[in-house]
């Protein structure tokens, strides 16, 4: 199995783990280990162990630097999800919902006169898409999906991973990027949720 897919369907399998059917009404494991992920937001992957048996129990080995980008891929995404997830009564989480148009419809639930791209949503997307560094993703990531929370706009978690570890790639980062920038500007509002596999996670 490709790697790129082993992240996804791993992300997936433990977001499915910790919400279950009725992410309203969590219990309390399920509510334990998203305030565990979210703490360990924006720390090296494998650095936390509280979130170890989330992030790293049952992940399959790859070696070197494989291992360490998807560790990094897995911890990013779940750790976003949680935060992500925070106090909503929906699912966070909704499948073939790329991560670019979630942030279009954002974008115009927060649009200005001028439409999509004048939104601070739009602008921080465009710095998020022109970064190389990993770090600094995670700073735009997690202000957009602060704003995709307040808003109630899922995506796909499990595909965000995918894009995760493509990103850490030299030579991938920035047809990475590219996807993220088309899936935006191929998508509104009305078809949001209807995406269809596409770009860096096909």
């Amino acid at each position: 199995m490709n790697d790129k897919f082993r992240c996804g369907r791993f992300v997936t399998s433990r977001i499915h783990r910790i919400i279950g059917d009725h992410p309203g009404s969590l219990n309390p494991n399920g509510r334990a280990m998203l305030a565990q992920l979210r703490q360990a937001i924006g720390k090296e992957p494998g650095t936390v162990p509280t979130v170890w048996p989330i992030t790293l129990e049952g992940l399959p080995e790859f070696g070197g630097r494989t291992q360490t980008r998807v560790e990094t891929a897995v911890h990013t995404a779940l750790t976003l999800f949680a935060l992500h997830q925070q106090s909503q009564p929906a699912s966070m989480h909704s499948a073939n919902v790329s991560f670019g148009s979630a942030v279009r419809a954002l974008a115009e639930h927060t649009a200005g006169p001028d439409g999509p791209h004048s939104s601070p949503a739009y602008r921080r997307f465009t710095a998020l898409c022109t970064t190389t560094d990993i770090h600094a993703l995670l700073v735009h990531a997690r202000g957009l999906i602060t704003q995709m929370r307040s808003h109630g706009t899922p995506f796909d978690h499990g595909r965000s991973a995918n894009d995760l570890y493509f990103f850490q790639i030299p030579g991938h980062t920035a047809s990475t990027q590219r996807a993220w920038g088309r899936q935006f500007h191929r998508l509104s509002t009305a078809n949001a949720g209807n995406t269809t596999r596409e770009g860096a996670s096909e």
